[in-house]
């Protein structure tokens, strides 16, 4: 059973953990200015126009894991959308989009064998627990430079 409620509002807590919210989008945590990638996303719109999306990668590393993550900002016209890709050790890769424009649809994905599909509302709930205690920890963000898997999977989403 598909809970279209409950998935928007674990992906908005979870872009709001990460500083992807309207308030700290751009200023705090994975959006800060530090990083920024000197590469972009582009995709052509209905209209046939291209528009290059800034795309943001950073990581948390201890001894024990490294957690990477890649921002896609699809706003447009102050309108915060965004594709958020997180990927933890060898755990398969988790794929969201939320667009805080009203009636737009939250996407929740994971990637294993190269092919997305819908997450499941129990790991949904789990990578919400796991966010939340790892922010909890205060650890240090860093600039990740090796992001083309994660931006290949933010692709997927951006597609459809």
């Amino acid at each position: 059973m598909k809970n279209n409620l409950l998935k928007k509002e674990i992906v908005r807590h979870i872009f709001s953990l990460l500083g992807l919210s309207p308030v700290g989008f751009g200023k705090i945590a994975i959006t800060h200015k530090d990083f920024l990638s000197d590469k972009t996303v582009d995709i052509e719109y209905n209209d046939n126009k291209i528009i290059n999306h800034n795309v943001f990668v950073s990581q948390i590393k201890t001894e024990e894991f490294t957690i990477k993550f890649l921002v896609i900002d699809l706003t447009i016209d102050n309108n915060l959308e965004a594709v958020l890709v997180i990927k933890m050790n060898d755990l398969p890769l988790h794929i969201m989009r939320l667009s805080y424009a009203e009636g737009d649809q939250t996407e929740f994905q994971i990637v294993i064998d190269n092919k997305s599909k819908e997450a499941e509302l129990s790991i949904q709930c789990q990578l919400l627990l796991g966010i939340e205690q790892i922010i909890s920890l205060g650890l240090a963000w860093e600039k990740l430079d090796d992001f083309e898997v994660l931006r290949t999977a933010g692709l997927l989403i951006c597609q459809e």
